[in-house]
């Protein structure tokens, strides 16, 4: 009985242990969990306040815009170092937080003034930048005497000015009477104007069927997107096989290879050559000048390869030495520029420009003797103009004929000026407008002239009739017994053979 007594003890001592294990908390839904947010800011005018909120779990933070003198905020970020993790302002919070400011500088314009009625490029500075450089213009006829913050130059500018604001300076210069302005200006034109057309004019390698290389220059006349279209002497493609044309760029020579070359057609009575490539680089293409309008004693430019390219767009200068030289050599029979600027092997082909950057020919030829200095030939704008019409259309060049004779020299009807015509030829062009023997030319017209060209001679009627196309329609301008007469206008007919007197 007493045995039974102790098992009833232990049983209430293990059931009473039972009580002692401890239940599992749970959570009071009505409780309120809360985070701190810190704005890492070290600003004094900022609020304390809003430096560190509080903020209850699943709502939003206030988020303030802090200033920063010279910089725009551009929001609050979880990273310092890594502002790609913005915090949004419609982000809840789940957890303590840091959030850390973006600014980016303000950016400033530095304009500078040259006060000649010119500005430099602008220059942009970040807050808190320092001018780093300052340059040091040129103007014809002055010396250079610092940048100023404002047109009265009270303050002068260096390097190292902290950039805060928007900022214009000033040139300031001082008239330099060492030197002539208007020659400086003109050298200053022509050198700018060099410097353009320049990229226009290439260099040419022939490679001939003999298996023999020579070189020439070329003129970039026009171009159609990526493709352009050169002029050169026909000598300067007589012949060939391949062409490779060279141009330079940042002193460096390139080549575009005869595979992206077309050759069109050429002329040999003129010397004119067309040929057309593609390229992604981007050049110069020249404008003609009218050579009708030129005068003796003009400025020429001449612009080539002499020699080969080892002397590379050689630039040369001289002056018009004669107007409507006939050339006849070879098959060579057209009218020429005479000039004077030096032109060498290789320069054929090359350009010849007037202070505007106008083309006024492609140097074709010079006489070589010990005894002859500065006797340089050119085909003129006009002339190439015509030609190169034809080789575009239809890779041929037909002569036009008016279909008069006269004496090139003599003066045979007794005139001060213009062309006695001796005879006019059947079924002419001449003959439809009713010329007779004896009427004397003293103007040439073409439909899409606004004047008459005014002929003194039989070379300026030869080359007026040249520059013209077979079907254009003409009129003549004559004296006929004392009478100014202006015929019908009446379309050139083909050349009827070779002659060179029409």
């Amino acid at each position: 009985m007493k045995k039974m007594k102790w098992l009833v003890v232990i049983m209430v001592g293990l059931l009473s242990g039972c009580s002692l294990i401890e239940e599992p908390v749970v959570e009071d839904p009505d409780e309120v969990v809360e985070y701190k947010v810190d704005f890492l800011i070290e600003d004094s005018k900022v609020d304390e306040r809003l430096k560190e909120q509080i903020v209850e779990e699943g709502d939003k933070v206030e988020l303030f815009v802090p200033q920063k003198d010279g910089h725009t905020f551009k929001g609050w970020f979880l990273d310092e170092d890594n502002y790609h993790y913005e915090f949004l302002p419609n982000q809840a919070v789940t957890s303590d937080l840091t959030l850390y400011p973006y600014f980016e500088p303000e950016t400033y314009t530095v304009t500078f003034n040259r006060m000649d009625g010119n500005y430099q490029a602008p220059h942009d500075y970040h807050y808190g930048e320092t001018l780093d450089g300052l340059s040091i213009p040129k103007r014809i006829g002055y010396t250079f005497d610092g940048w100023y913050r404002s047109p009265e130059f009270t303050e002068e500018v260096t390097v190292g000015l902290p950039i805060n604001n928007d900022l214009t300076l000033y040139a300031k210069w001082v008239e330099d009477l060492r030197y002539n302005e208007d020659i400086l200006y003109f050298e200053d034109a022509i050198t700018t104007m060099l410097e353009r057309v320049r990229t226009s004019v290439v260099g040419i390698r022939n490679i001939s069927l003999d298996g023999e290389d020579s070189t020439g220059s070329g003129v970039i006349y026009k171009n159609e997107g990526n493709e352009y279209y050169v002029v050169t002497n026909h000598h300067v493609l007589r012949n060939h096989e391949n062409v490779e044309i060279v141009y330079e760029k940042n002193g460096l020579l390139f080549e575009i290879p005869s595979s992206d070359i077309t050759y069109l057609g050429s002329d040999s009575v003129t010397d004119v050559g067309v040929i057309r490539f593609t390229s992604t680089e981007t050049f110069y293409t020249v404008r003609f000048a009218n050579t009708y309008d030129l005068k003796l004693g003009q400025f020429v430019y001449a612009i080539g390869s002499p020699l080969g390219f080892q002397y590379y767009n050689s630039v040369t200068s001289g002056v018009v030495s004669g107007l409507t030289r006939f050339m006849e050599t070879g098959e060579l029979n057209t009218a020429t520029i005479q000039h004077d600027a030096a032109i060498s092997p290789g320069n054929s082909g090359g350009a010849l420009f007037n202070t505007q950057g106008e083309l006024m020919g492609i140097n074709t030829l010079k006489i070589v003797r010990s005894d002859v200095e500065g006797l340089g030939f050119a085909v003129p704008a006009n002339t190439i103009a015509r030609i190169i019409a034809d080789i575009e259309e239809t890779g041929e060049v037909t002569r036009p004929f008016l279909g008069v004779s006269a004496n090139p020299l003599v003066s045979t009807c007794n005139q001060d000026y213009g062309v006695c015509i001796a005879d006019v030829i059947e079924d002419s062009s001449a003959f439809v407008l009713g010329l007779q023997e004896n009427d004397v030319i003293i103007g040439y017209k073409t439909e899409t002239m606004d004047t008459y060209l005014t002929i003194q001679n039989f070379n300026q009627l030869r080359e007026a009739i040249l520059n013209s196309r077979v079907g254009e329609l003409v009129s003549v301008r004559i004296i006929r017994n004392g009478e100014y007469i202006e015929t019908d206008y009446e379309a050139l007919v083909e050349h009827p053979d070779d002659l060179v007197i029409e």
